[in-house]
């Protein structure tokens, strides 16, 4: 369903970024298995103590699944051989149930962003002097090859710049809101003027 109101647009922005946040957790929990992957196959880091392997993630799982589809019995279990073949049914079977949870949170995301229209949005960057954003794709973020982590101001959907600007006061992006002032308004103020679900370290609260 289409959202033509302001408060129907804040929630389907809350149902978008919970599911946002849903998906980033699982696929966190997904990636997390590869380094175990890497492990029981002997992989060794590119780097000592290192998290990056040469092979690659698809490589990895090839490799894996080539393991576990060997019959037991030819198993050479003086070199823990068996140890292996079960520690990877067991990774590559959450892999698969994590994956499963991913594809459908990702299927869930597309429905509700075909549902939007283009209504305004805002974006809180997550550290104690962030700034609030109209986009995640400001030209003053996501610098030097480093993602920047933001917090969905959902409270500001379909809100105009000059609302915005009033409420976040120095905290708005001068790029996004080329109204927003510089200096004027005290840190506390400002944090005092973002919503309740803002923590003031930019986070929000569960």
């Amino acid at each position: 369903m289409i959202a033509t109101t302001t408060a129907a647009r804040i929630a389907h922005d809350e149902a978008t970024a919970a599911a946002f946040a849903e998906l980033s957790k699982w696929t966190g929990y997904r990636n997390g298995l590869v380094k175990g992957l890497h492990r029981d196959l002997g992989h060794q880091p590119t780097v000592r103590y290192g998290s990056t392997y040469r092979q690659s993630v698809e490589d990895t799982l090839a490799e894996a699944e080539a393991f576990v589809a060997r019959d037991e019995a030819t198993l050479d279990r003086a070199k823990g051989e068996a140890m292996t073949y079960h520690r990877l049914n067991d990774t590559l079977a959450l892999w698969a149930k994590y994956g499963a949870k991913v594809e459908e949170l990702t299927l869930a995301l597309a429905a509700l962003d075909a549902e939007y229209t283009g209504w305004t949005r805002a974006f809180l960057v997550t550290n104690s002097n962030g700034h609030v954003h109209s986009s995640m794709n400001c030209s003053t973020c996501n610098r030097n090859g480093k993602a920047t982590t933001f917090a969905w101001v959902t409270d500001f959907s379909d809100h105009d710049e000059a609302q915005i600007v009033a409420a976040a006061g120095w905290r708005a992006c001068t790029v996004c809101y080329p109204t927003a002032p510089v200096v004027g308004m005290t840190a506390k103020a400002a944090k005092a003027a973002l919503p309740s679900t803002i923590k003031n370290d930019g986070s929000i609260k569960a």
